[in-house]
């Protein structure tokens, strides 16, 4: 093709080809596949911009706004987040959320869902598919699984998995077909309701009072304050502290120890070889044709009774074998009651003869220091050398020496300026309901003595607890490792003999001289005017002198801050001098717990370790703050200092003066390299 063509007229043209043009001027349309130009021209010559600015803000998405890019804060979208944030967002087809795992819709009050009716609900038919639902419809259901309300204010039943009715709930009870997992499982206020026909009931507490008196799950419990069981206790091993009592005990007892058998109930075995010996019995019976043996040359029948089964019986008597020779070891009763008669041709000689209601003879000889009952009327004359009367009547002797004991006396008196001596530690007077007397002597063992309200004169006083009365008049001396109450009586008290804090003490109106002193703990001491020479003084607060001061030397306390910057506080409860170091920047001093008495000025001084950069008290020339508040600086000849060369210290100093409420501050400085 030529390099210029002016004008083309309306020929074939091989459209698969490519065609180049230097310079071309288009009067009317041309549709062309692809465009390659250097520049592209409107008509009247200007160029056209195919790159055209987007509108709005960074992340702002652009968009057709009546044919040019628009944009909205609204619609924008995070490349680095992947998130597009749009305001309102309506959508007439389907939105796939489905892979999105991290949707997320904010407050419930942010989401909404047209359709539906009041108190409806949110239902899916299983394939992700959202419909509305109708309480009344009686039955919310997911799968298989639902809650149903079959009638209006009736029972709530709900099944699971296609198990019907696992849970029923009525106005009274729930019903469970199946097990109840719960973390905590409360019944109204706490009293009344059941749980029922449960199989096994789990918690990690159960509280209450467990109404079903078996319960042979319980295999252990805790510490019990007691314990009572009406039926048997059956356990491995017992250890049944100090006591165990019961009516009766049954098993092997070869364990047992210090077994004492003082009476026992019916023996039911019938031979008991082993019984060598019994008490006194109240009756023997053998049975017929048996025999008691007695063995060895010592044995004998000892009875009150011995008589046949009709009471008639004749006894033959048999003395080591011999018939004819009887021999009674101990007591021999004849006849029925001991009525019968006893003929001895001969002698009879016994051990002790119990001879019935009465026994008669001319004479009676021998010892008779064991006759009892006998009656006094009855005895005339006078017993000589008697040693005691075992049953009396009237004892006319009045000293009986021999008399260590009697029985429950009704009464007892004793004569004028008599005396009743008990002698042994272990004697007792006991079971009186009042002993009274003019003196009584001896020591009371009981401790309390709720009704002795005086006594006499006491040689000494010895009281484990408290003593209480109105007034004490305690004599010479009180001694005690405590006093405690009102002291403001007290006179004669020596200071060398106080020790620690005198709580609330005003003054001494009337002191002599002290000539050692203890430590004054009291801070404030209005009235002390004056004191010796001090060997030192340490104030922690304000020291006010309103005459002449002199002082030989004198001390003043520093600060030091370090990386000043900023508004830096400076403490003047601390000291007025502050030291600074590495100081990083200019800085504003704000000067803390200063004084506002009127007519005084606080006088506070910095020195400021230069470095490579000087640094001053000057990041506002102005002002200065007091208790951060700004206050204007007055310099000295108008000009505030400047930093010096570094390794030099600069000094500024403040002079704080308080009139009429308000501060007025003069600044100076200087340089010392």
């Amino acid at each position: 093709m030529p390099a210029n063509i002016t004008y083309l007229e309306p020929i074939a043209v091989n459209t698969s080809a490519n065609f180049t043009f230097s310079d071309s001027y288009v009067s009317n349309t041309i549709t062309v596949g692809n465009i390659r130009t250097d520049n592209l021209l409107y008509a009247n010559g200007s160029p056209y911009d195919l790159i055209t600015d987007p509108n709005g803000s960074n992340t702002q998405v652009q968009f057709n706004n009546n044919g040019v890019f628009g944009a909205s804060a609204n619609f924008t979208f995070n490349n680095s987040t992947n998130t597009l944030s749009v305001t309102n967002f309506t959508s007439s087809g389907n939105i796939n959320l489905s892979s999105a795992s991290n949707v997320t819709l904010g407050n419930v009050s942010n989401l909404h869902i047209a359709g539906g009716s009041n108190g409806y609900y949110l239902k899916t038919n299983g394939s992700g598919n959202l419909s509305w639902g109708e309480v009344s419809d009686n039955k919310i259901e997911n799968g298989t699984s639902n809650i149903d309300i079959a009638t209006a204010n009736g029972n709530i039943t709900m099944s699971v998995n296609g198990s019907a009715n696992v849970v029923t709930i009525s106005n009274t009870s729930v019903n469970v077909a199946g097990n109840l997992t719960a973390t905590n499982l409360i019944y109204g206020s706490g009293s009344g309701g059941n749980i029922t026909n449960a199989n096994v009931i789990s918690a990690n507490t159960l509280a209450g009072t467990l109404s079903t008196a078996a319960q042979p799950n319980i295999t252990s419990v805790g510490t019990l304050t007691s314990l009572t069981i009406t039926g048997n206790v059956t356990a491995g091993n017992a250890s049944l502290g100090n006591l165990v009592t019961a009516n009766y005990f049954t098993g092997n007892g070869s364990l047992l120890t210090d077994i004492v058998a003082i009476t026992a109930q019916t023996v039911l075995t019938n031979a008991q070889p082993n019984i060598t010996s019994t008490g006194t019995l109240s009756g023997l019976t053998v049975g017929p044709n048996s025999s008691i043996i007695l063995s060895g040359t010592t044995g004998y029948v000892k009875a009150n009774n011995i008589q046949g089964i009709d009471g008639t019986a004749t006894f033959y008597m048999y003395h080591s074998n011999v018939a004819g020779a009887g021999g009674v070891r101990t007591d021999l009763t004849v006849g029925t009651s001991g009525t019968g008669n006893l003929t001895v041709n001969g002698n009879a000689s016994a051990t002790n003869a119990n001879l019935g209601n009465l026994v008669t003879a001319n004479y009676f000889s021998g010892n008779g220091s064991l006759l009892s009952g006998i009656s006094a009327s009855n005895i005339s004359g006078t017993i000589a050398n008697a040693n005691y009367a075992s049953y009396a009547g009237i004892v006319v002797d009045a000293a009986q020496s021999n008399i260590t004991s009697v029985g429950t006396l009704a009464s007892l008196t004793v004569t004028a300026n008599g005396n009743i001596t008990m002698s042994g530690s272990d004697s007792l007077l006991s079971g009186a309901n009042r002993v009274s007397a003019t003196y009584l002597t001896g020591t009371l063992t009981t401790a309390a003595q709720t009704n002795i309200t005086s006594v006499g004169t006491l040689v000494s006083l010895t009281s484990s607890g408290n003593i209480t009365a109105i007034n004490a008049n305690l004599g010479n001396l009180v001694t005690a490792n405590y006093f405690t109450g009102n002291g403001s009586l007290l006179s004669g008290i020596s200071a060398s003999n106080i020790t620690g804090t005198v709580a609330n003490a005003t003054y001494a109106t009337t002191a002599g001289s002290a000539t050692t002193a203890g430590t004054v703990t009291t801070n404030a001491q209005p009235n002390i005017t004056s004191t010796g020479t001090l060997a030192s003084l340490s104030v922690s607060g304000n020291a006010n002198f309103s005459g002449l001061s002199k002082f030989y030397t004198a001390q003043d306390r520093f600060s030091s801050i370090t990386g000043a910057t900023g508004v830096v506080t400076h403490n003047m409860s601390n000291g007025p001098i502050f030291y600074h170091t590495s100081v990083t920047a200019n800085f504003t001093p704000n000067f803390t717990n200063v004084d506002t008495t009127d007519n005084y000025i606080t006088v506070a001084i910095l020195f400021i370790v230069q470095g490579a950069t000087p640094y001053m008290p000057l990041a506002d020339t102005a002002n200065i703050q007091i208790g951060g508040s700004n206050v204007t600086v007055k310099w000295a000849d108008g000009t505030a200092p400047v930093g010096g060369a570094s390794g030099s210290v600069n000094i500024v100093s403040y002079s704080l003066i308080r009139n009429g409420g308000v501060w007025v501050v003069m600044g100076q400085g200087g340089n010392f390299a």
